[in-house]
């Protein structure tokens, strides 16, 4: 991996962690678009550790965006982040990737994600209901498990992380067969 690499994600992590609201404000659209392309190259093609500073990267980011909403600021590029939230599941659900080692921050910013976008993901799961009915039962158990409405705070975060990793679990023993 080049170092150049290693240094920008490094920096990307830390300013939004830090400072997510200005990658809102300080980026156009264009910019803001492109920023996210990397994020997804990292995510795609980098070993573990870019990968963590990725998926921290999207979690500060939205973050922030879930600030911004119960601050009731509307933002077009709030939207943007919405589109990892299927690529995370997906990722998760249908391969064994260098994301499944990194569960804990993954399920973290899946977490994340479903606050921000909860009718998104419910639609999603929709849409695994529809192609596979074997799944129903596990997706139906799940949202039950979870609740409708998601809150974003550590004590739900940590209890997530679990549920979440028992639903992972059943999906790819139900899909595998």
């Amino acid at each position: 991996m080049p170092s150049i690499s290693l240094c920008y994600y490094k920096l990307v992590s830390s300013l939004c962690e830090q400072h997510s609201e200005c990658i809102f404000r300080l980026l156009n659209h264009e910019q803001y678009s492109i920023f996210l392309s990397t994020i997804k190259l990292g995510l795609d093609n980098y070993d573990n550790e870019i990968c963590k500073m990725c998926l921290e990267t999207i979690q500060s980011l939205t973050l922030c965006i879930i600030k911004q909403q119960k601050d009731n600021l509307n933002n077009e590029k709030l939207k943007y982040l919405e589109h990892f939230l299927e690529y995370l599941l997906q990722e998760i659900v249908t391969t064994t990737t260098t994301l499944s080692d990194l569960f804990d921050t993954l399920s973290g910013t899946i977490y994340t994600l479903i606050c921000a976008y909860p009718n998104q993901f419910y639609h999603l799961l929709g849409q695994m209901k529809q192609q596979d009915e074997n799944l129903t039962p596990i997706i139906d158990k799940f949202v039950h498990d979870i609740g409708q409405k998601q809150e974003y705070n550590r004590r739900t975060k940590v209890s997530f992380t679990g549920k979440f990793e028992l639903f992972v679990t059943d999906l790819r023993r139900i899909m595998k067969k």
